[in-house]
């Protein structure tokens, strides 16, 4: 029986993210030296003052680690291509800029290193610069990019959190316990006991609900509605249905890991104060199937009964 330890390696961002930048180390050493160099020869230019502000949030970093950085998050995000914009988001080289100025400089660093060779940066038709992985992780690790999705409930009964630095789960690091990531992140007081209280909720997964029904139904278009749409409508529907197809898998992979099992849900507070249950393919407070894909494992007779 798989344990917490091993679903959290399995399919946390964080350690599938690691297993990533660990096999591009051991495998592609001569293209990261060759971005230090690109890297070493782009801090030395002068340019505008925005520029040099932004490169000076991260003049004494490693710059091998800031290289390792930008290529594992294109390898792990973009073997079907992504706008560049979008990428910039994900990569957080400094914590004294701003959201957009840390998007502007991961931006301008990745089109500096596309010579380096791990990827491609290309105008689409629209416009957008897509940025292309050419990077093929081995295939065991392929696999685990591949289900490797937000967290089902835990199967052991959450960590105590004791600050709101710390997170429920056996293996994570670098969490808050406030929804809002760094923007809203504080070390001031909150009750954390309400919180620890929530975690400890005993459920398990109502198979009669999820092994009959799927958790919704994306409805497949006819191939001569398709011949008549836009190449770029016919594109966005094989997207959507690729991710449909995506998400089934792991809510069956998922499912089979909670069956028959006691099961917990970590929470956490927004800036309101309001608590939400955390899960992406199971959740209390998510559609109606998710709730109803969930019981309380200790069930008393509602008699009406004082």
């Amino acid at each position: 029986m798989i344990s917490q330890n091993q679903v959290e390696h399995l399919l946390h961002k964080q350690h599938v993210k690691e297993a990533v930048r660990l096999e591009l180390v051991e495998d592609l050493m001569t293209h990261i030296d060759h971005a230090v160099l690109v890297l070493k020869d782009w801090m030395m230019e002068t340019k505008w003052g925005s520029h040099e502000r932004r490169k000076d949030a991260i003049r004494y970093h490693h710059l091998e680690d800031i290289a390792v950085e930008i290529f594992t998050t294109i390898t792990l995000h973009c073997s079907k291509g992504l706008p560049l914009i979008s990428v910039g988001g994900m990569v957080n080289l400094s914590h004294d800029l701003t959201k957009l100025d840390n998007i502007q400089l991961v931006c301008d660093l990745i089109a500096l290193l596309v010579p380096v060779g791990l990827y491609g940066l290309d105008k689409s038709i629209g416009g957008t610069y897509i940025i292309q992985s050419l990077v093929k992780p081995s295939d065991e690790l392929q696999r685990q990019i591949y289900v490797g999705c937000y967290l089902p409930p835990m199967v052991e009964r959450p960590q105590l959190l004791t600050s709101n630095s710390e997170s429920g789960y056996k293996t994570i690091n670098k969490d808050t316990v406030i929804l809002g990531g760094r923007d809203n992140d504080h070390s001031g007081n909150i009750s954390l006991d309400v919180i620890n209280t929530m975690n400890a909720n005993e459920y398990v997964l109502d198979t009669f609900i999820t092994d009959m029904t799927k958790p919704f139904n994306k409805k497949e278009i006819a191939v001569n509605e398709l011949a008549r749409m836009s190449h770029k409508d016919r594109e966005s529907y094989h997207n959507s249905m690729l991710t449909y197809d995506r998400y089934l898998e792991q809510f069956n992979h998922l499912k089979n890991i909670i069956k028959d099992r006691t099961v917990y849900l970590t929470h956490k507070p927004d800036k309101r104060g309001r608590l939400y249950a955390q899960g992406y393919h199971f959740n209390t407070q998510g559609t109606g199937y998710e709730k109803a894909s969930f019981n309380l494992k200790k069930k008393e007779l509602i008699t009406g009964e004082l």
